[in-house]
């Protein structure tokens, strides 16, 4: 009688390269997708903390003497973080990893370590200003960002028939469709940076202590750039709704002034809702008087609105530019610092030039 054959255990080296392949595999997703979001970073951290501003000691400071700022910055972070995080949970080839032995260890061991990776940025500045504090609320954002994770995974959404009426209803309608479906991560994106402005508005705010129309301003110009960025996501998924639908546009014999008013009705809601955002975050922080929290909620919505408009003729060149994606991100670069300019230079009459122009470019666009 032969006996049945014995199968080794695995090797250390069979353990280690398993775990490196789930690594490798979690965290090319993750980090491809955290990148976005380090960019950003670094580019409010070099305003924050180069040359003569804040150190890691003064974020301490604040951290002790201001935790709504630091609570609302977190929040922000977390937000700004949930498509990496995202990514972590559903990256390609999980069904064939899983399948593997040890599997459900290494995959846990392996979403912690990426998530830890992905919140990096944090780490670097929570450890140095707070030391093992600050290591615990590392740890705490990853964790989070990964049940966020786990539980929109889980989510499933129960389908429903759409009741339209009219075409500009239904255009808006399959936009906002594509903007959650298939744009969703980026929309928290756009959520979390608008957030991260509205923290840097109210710092903006508290140090500057003036009065309840130039605290909107200051606001204002922060959510013209936060809200501009965050378009650029809406702006494409709306492109490539056009492009995608023009057949079908054509054969209805829908107008032009239809697909117009829907991209325009779609972009300046979005804008107006970011810039609500903004002032939200600033809100909390700072927590004005009532007369400066009604203009700092007035305001920040307003401007979202025109720059909305404005993001509405950039939309409307990107659908005949060759590369939909570098036009939008390349006018609402121009559309974020010609707005600051504007409200820097003429205070709420340029709040009032933005709405202006903004409208006369989208009109412009539907004339077109």
């Amino acid at each position: 009688m032969v006996a049945p054959m014995q199968l080794a255990a695995p090797s250390a080296w069979a353990w280690t390269r398993a775990g490196r392949v789930w690594l490798t595999t979690l965290g090319r997703a993750g980090l491809g997708r955290a990148m976005p979001a380090w960019l950003g970073a670094a580019i409010v951290g070099g305003a924050v903390f180069g040359g003569n501003g804040l150190a890691p000691r003064d974020v301490a400071a604040l951290a002790a003497g201001a935790p709504r700022l630091i609570a609302v910055v977190a929040c922000g972070w977390l937000v700004l973080l949930t498509p990496a995080a995202r990514a972590i949970v559903g990256a390609p080839g999980l069904d064939l990893l899983r399948s593997l032995p040890g599997a459900p260890g290494l995959e846990a061991a392996a979403r912690v370590a990426t998530a830890l990776a992905i919140h990096a940025p944090w780490a670097a500045v929570a450890i140095a200003a707070r030391g093992a504090t600050g290591a615990l609320t590392w740890l705490g954002l990853a964790i989070a960002s990964l049940a966020i994770a786990l539980a929109m995974a889980r989510w499933v959404r129960a389908p429903r028939r759409p009741r339209w009426t009219g075409a500009v209803a239904a255009l808006v309608g399959v936009h906002a469709r594509a903007i959650v479906r298939r744009r969703g991560g980026s929309v928290l994106f756009a959520a979390g940076l608008a957030v991260l402005g509205g923290a840097l508005g109210a710092a903006m705010v508290e140090s500057a202590a003036v009065a309840a129309l130039p605290s909107a301003t200051l606001v204002a110009a922060v959510a013209a750039v936060a809200v501009a960025c965050g378009l650029v996501a809406v702006g494409t998924a709306v492109v490539e709704d056009e492009l995608r639908l023009r057949a079908w546009v054509a054969a209805a014999a829908t107008s032009r002034g239809a697909v117009a008013g829907a991209r325009t009705l779609v972009l300046v809601i979005a804008g107006a809702l970011l810039g609500a955002v903004v002032a939200a975050a600033a809100i909390a922080i700072a927590a004005p008087p009532a007369a400066h929290a009604a203009a700092i909620a007035a305001v920040p919505i307003v401007v979202g609105g025109g720059v909305g408009l404005a993001m509405t003729a950039v939309a409307r060149r990107a659908i005949a530019a060759p590369h939909p994606g570098q036009t939008l991100a390349g006018g609402a670069g121009g559309v974020a610092l010609a707005s600051v300019i504007a409200i820097g230079m003429l205070s709420l009459l340029g709040v009032a030039a933005v709405v202006l122009v903004g409208g006369a470019l989208a009109v412009g666009g539907r004339a077109r």
